[in-house]
Order: C-alpha cells, then structure tokens, then sequence
C-alpha cells in the first residue's frame, strides 16, 4: 500500500469514527500534558494525533505556537471550529504523523514540545514514528 493510500484509508476509518457523535474524546487536556508542561515556558508545540484538538487548544491559551497534525479532517475542521470561537491561532494540518515529523517545517522556528497522547500508529510504524518525533527540527537547522 503507498503512503497515500494509507493516509486515505486512515483518514477515512478516523473520519468516521469522528463523524458517529458531536464529540467523541472528552474535551478536557490530558492531564499528564497539564503537569508536565505548566512550569515550562511557551514555544511551538507539535501535537501529533490532534484529534478534536484538547490539548492544542489547552496549549494555544497558555500561549504557546500550536500546529495540530491529525489525518482525519472531521476532527481538524472541529479543531478550527475551536479555535476561531476562541479567537486562538493554531495551525491545522491533515497529515499522516511519521510524513509530518519526518519532513516538518516550522517557519524557521525552534521546535520546543512535540506532543504525542492518545494516538493509535500501527505497532509496525511505532519506531519510526518515536524516532521522527524526537528527531524533529525545523528546516533551518536540518
């Protein structure tokens, strides 16, 4: 299967799994999130596996640069909902997380958190996708 059609078809298994109810994931951060990144200054923040967006939304009101990666569009367009109501800025990319990771760019800008909770990778693309995520560099400093 090409990485397209896998994008596809995670997309559209998450796309409906989102599509079943107004709300799906509880909209409360993750409170691990909450206690380990509080004391820390702001930055940009990755959150891969967005969802409907609990933890970059948490994270956009304390102040940090927020972009959201999620394949599925139905939780992005949630997420954007969100954050316009708001009137917070994050930056919304449907995405498959290890492509994303593997290729990011951030304008040039220091990655401070990279933010996975909650995601479902294939066992097989776990490693890769750890491994890209703690790799993660903006393209200035590649």
């Amino acid at each position: 299967m090409s990485p397209d059609d896998r994008l596809a078809a995670l997309a559209e298994e998450w796309d409906r799994r989102y599509a079943s109810a107004p709300q799906v994931f509880r909209a409360a951060p993750d409170e691990s999130l909450v206690e380990l990144v509080s004391p820390l200054p702001t930055g940009t923040a990755i959150d891969l596996g967005a969802g409907e967006g609990r933890n970059s939304l948490w994270l956009a009101r304390k102040g940090w640069n927020v972009v959201a990666v999620d394949a599925s569009r139905v939780a992005l367009n949630r997420l954007s909902d969100a954050a316009e109501a708001e009137g917070l800025s994050i930056k919304i990319v449907a995405d498959d997380l290890i492509s994303y990771v593997a290729n990011v760019q951030v304008a040039g800008k220091t990655i401070d958190l990279v933010v996975l909770a909650y995601i479902h990778p294939d066992p097989s693309g776990r490693p890769e996708l750890l491994t890209a995520a703690a790799h993660s560099r903006p393209s200035s400093e590649s």
